[in-house]
């Protein structure tokens, strides 16, 4: 049996640690700061919770003239690349994310 952390296990509680060590974020409207490897923590809109699922930036296009398009690795729905706008917009609905900057 494994064992690990509540930052690792809990979203809200990975939340609080990011915010303990002092990372920064982005949100929808500044994902020119996105990276590769950078930590997206989720709020599903419908599910009326602060936030609920953890997934990492697995590639970012920068597409000219417009905001760069990201995409995540996941678990939930096996995927490499997972589109932001589709995840937020469409899978889900209301919904926010938080993209920690990993050092």
């Amino acid at each position: 049996m494994w064992t690990a952390s509540e930052a690792w296990i809990g979203t809200v509680q990975m939340s609080e640690y990011f915010d303990a060590l002092g990372l920064s974020y982005s949100t929808e409207a500044d994902l020119d700061r996105v990276r590769v490897g950078d930590i997206g923590l989720f709020s599903w809109g419908e599910l009326d919770t602060q936030m609920d699922h953890t997934m990492t930036v697995s590639k970012v296009e920068y597409v000219p003239g417009g905001p760069p398009k990201v995409s995540f690795i996941s678990h939930n729905e096996d995927g490499e690349y997972r589109d932001l706008t589709t995840v937020l917009h469409v899978e889900h609905t209301d919904s926010q994310v938080w993209i920690y900057h990993i050092p």
